[in-house]
Formats: structure tokens, sequence, C-alpha cells
């Protein structure tokens, strides 16, 4: 007996390095997605009702879509999830690079104490707005933001565009395309005027604009302070702020600080004087903020510029 089989294997173009290589990749091909020495590729969120996952490695942020349930969640990991290897097509869907799965992708799952949503916290929209390539697929923290338009006036639909506005004026849209999780009550439920808005930064499923795919709301009880702040009632707190175009940090007791960039390296250590606000010049991009103070404790505030 002779039996003829036909098949086809998908070409592999390569192995990409990290989010970041990914991205730069040439849409329509197969890839690789590996972590880049030692930056970690974790699952940052998903979402089960669509077999999506958000992927974050602190340097770059990509959708992954899996529309065949090849690799089906169907709740979010108490731990904390790394990817190890992925295989997946390159796609730009809706205005968005996308991953699409190919195959069952190797993910360990790392204990933790508790999963959380890896973000850098941004109280300056106009950073995403005037570069935003630089932002895609970020998952960001907005702080002190309020609506533009009144509650009874925003759009409450799925897809619904809803435009926010930094205490420096500046403006952005959120599109909610995850309605099953971003509940437009949750801004009457924060009950402040203020919000800190999580999600992810992406383009319009409409025209193609930045925008943000909000998940979740919290008031912003010191929204009024213009700064990104890491604050703790009755102990020593460390603000970033972005004031007339100068970025500025303060500390509320005197301490050294030292700033890195994504990579961990120092890129400059300063002493502060409590209550002082102090400018400091930065190029674009994430870093990380570290206050050590005088009780053997430490902050650290995460943000943009």
């Amino acid at each position: 007996m002779q039996t003829n089989f036909d098949f086809y294997v998908r070409p592999v173009s390569g192995t990409k390095k990290g989010i970041s290589a990914l991205r730069h990749g040439e849409i329509g091909k197969f890839y690789d997605l590996v972590p880049n020495d030692n930056d970690s590729i974790f699952v940052n969120w998903i979402k089960k009702t669509r077999a999506q996952k958000w992927l974050f490695d602190g340097k770059a942020g990509i959708l992954v879509d899996d529309p065949n349930y090849i690799d089906f969640s169907p709740t979010l990991s108490p731990n904390d999830q790394i990817v190890k290897k992925m295989r997946g097509q390159l796609l730009k869907i809706d205005n968005n690079l996308v991953f699409r799965l190919d195959s069952k992708p190797e993910i360990e799952d790392v204990a933790n104490t508790k999963f959380h949503f890896r973000n850098y916290e941004c109280d300056n929209l106009s950073i995403i707005t005037s570069n935003p390539e630089s932002y895609m697929a970020y998952p960001l923290a907005l702080t002190g933001v309020k609506l533009v338009k009144p509650f009874n006036q925003i759009d409450h639909s799925p897809n619904g565009r809803i435009e926010i506005e930094d205490l420096k004026g500046n403006q952005f849209i959120l599109q909610n395309i995850y309605p099953d999780n971003f509940q437009v009550s949750q801004f009457l439920e924060a009950g402040t005027k203020y919000f800190i808005i999580y999600g992810m930064v992406g383009r319009s499923y409409i025209d193609g604009k930045p925008c943000f795919y909000p998940l979740n709301v919290q008031p912003d009880n010191n929204g009024e302070s213009d700064g990104v702040s890491k604050t703790t009632t009755n102990t020593p707190s460390l603000v970033i702020s972005h004031v007339s175009n100068n970025l500025s940090i303060k500390s509320s007791v005197a301490c050294p600080v030292g700033i890195t960039d994504i990579n961990g390296s120092v890129v400059t250590r300063l002493s502060l004087t409590a209550d002082v606000a102090t400018t400091i010049s930065l190029g674009h991009g994430l870093f990380m903020a570290t206050a050590y103070f005088g009780n053997g404790k430490k902050s650290t505030v995460k943000f943009v510029n």
C-alpha cells in the first residue's frame, strides 16, 4: 500500500531577541520570540474571552493573538509568567502590530507573592503624543487625568472613545476595546475629579491615531499635586513632576537618589534637600528613581520622560 502525504511547513524567518526586535520585523513573516539576554518577557495581562495576551519586557510590548486557542488561558495565573520561546506571525491588524501564535509557546510559571500589572507612570500626556511610536503597546498608569466632557456626555458604548486631559491641559483619547473589563461606571465609583488610568498605548481601530486602551480606573487623590508620587501615610515620599517642560524631583525628607534607565544603568545620582524641588535633565525614555531614606527604607518611582 502506498500513501502520499502533502504538507506545508511555514518558513520561520529567524529568531527575534526581545519584543523591540520583533516589532521591527517584517510584517507577514514568522518568527521565534525569545528573551534578549536578561530581559524577561512577562505575560503582563490576558484577555481570556478573546484569547489574547499582552507581553512586556521592560523595553517594549506587543499584543499576542491566539484565534485558534493554541494556548488558551481561562484565568490569569497567580504567578509571574515568563515567555521562554514563542513562535508566531507578525501581523498588522486594526492599525496595530500583533503577534499571532502558530504553535504552543514555552511559558514558565515563576512563583511570586501575587501577580502585578507592570507599568510605568506618566503624568504628562504630551510625552506620548509627541513620540507615540516609541510607546506603542507600553503598559502605563496615566496619573492626574480627568474627563474632558461630563460623565453623562461621554461615549459609553463598546470601542467608545473618551477624551481625557492632564493637569497641563494635554489631551488624549481612550478607546474602550475591553468594555467588559473597563466599565465606564468606574469613573463614578472612583468618586474623584482626577484619576489614575491603567492600560496600554495603541492605535485607534477607527482612524489609526494614537490612543490608550484602558483596563482600570482608580481615584487619584493627589491629582492636583502635579506629579507622579510614591506616597504612604506618615512615611517619606518621592515625587516626580513635569512642569513647564522641565523635569523635577522632590522628596519630603533629605536623601540621596539614584536614577537608572530601563537597562539598569545609572543615569545620575543626586542629593535632595527636604521639600525642595530639584530640576534634572534626562533624555526621552523610561526611568526609575530610587530614594534611599535614613530609616533604611527606599522608595522607587517608575516614570516616562
